[in-house]
């Protein structure tokens, strides 16, 4: 399974990371690049994620501006 990460439209680049981090292991944890596809779209692979929980934060800057998004997701 994949975790699809989607993006508003941007007259400009989207530059930033998605964090993965799991709470009952930090040494888990780990950085990714934002790559987006020409849909802005980016497909992460969920099968080297351990089963449970893990916190996933985005920052990311679009013209001039500074987001960031938090969520839980839980891997069965």
């Amino acid at each position: 399974e994949n975790l699809l990460f989607v993006f508003p439209p941007a007259s400009g680049d989207i530059v930033g990371d998605i964090s993965f981090y799991r709470p009952s292991d930090a040494k888990k944890d780990f950085q990714l690049p934002i790559e987006l596809d020409k849909e802005n779209r980016q497909d992460v692979k969920t099968d080297k994620l351990l089963k449970g929980l893990w916190k996933i934060q985005v920052n990311w800057s679009m013209g001039g501006k500074e987001y960031f998004k938090e969520d839980k997701i839980m891997i069965q």
